[in-house]
């Protein structure tokens, strides 16, 4: 079974979180949720990925990206146990990149090019995170807070 995890260090978008309930949360809804599998203590992320059109294309679950069957036409899925990663089929560009413990410093790191469902782009590249209005943050650590970063 896996349960919601408070304890953790992961990295996503070149910014450490470490023990933050909320890591990123976007008009009052969080984007990213950290559980821990109870036997194993693996922990896994999960999220939603829409493409800019606002159409579902894959769903993240335990650190396994699954494509929607649209999301299998447009997008190829390569990598191993340690690191996946979605491509664009057209451009070969990565949407996004799960990399676990064995792969990284941290117990994850995650890289994403998502569209939230109102059209909104995040863009959490491997070296840094978009914020609203033109912003970008790098490097940075976020430790044991309530919300790491809130997008209005």
């Amino acid at each position: 079974m896996w349960t919601i995890e408070d304890h953790f260090k992961v990295i996503i978008g070149g910014n450490t979180y470490i023990d933050v309930t909320n890591l990123i949360v976007y008009k009052g809804k969080t984007l990213f949720t950290l559980k821990r599998h109870d036997d194993n203590g693996e922990l896994g992320i999960y999220f939603e990925i829409y493409d800019a059109k606002g159409k579902h294309v894959a769903s993240v679950k335990r650190n396994q990206i699954y494509q929607t069957a649209s999301g299998k036409e447009l997008y190829l899925l390569e990598g191993s146990m340690d690191e996946l990663t979605l491509r664009e089929k057209a451009t070969a560009q990565a949407v996004c990149q799960v990399r676990r413990k064995n792969a990284t410093p941290a117990e994850l790191e995650v890289s994403v090019r998502l569209h939230t469902p109102d059209g909104f782009l995040f863009n959490a590249t491997p070296d840094s995170t978009n914020l609203s209005g033109g912003i970008r943050i790098s490097g940075s650590v976020i430790s044991k807070c309530a919300t790491g970063i809130r997008i209005a």
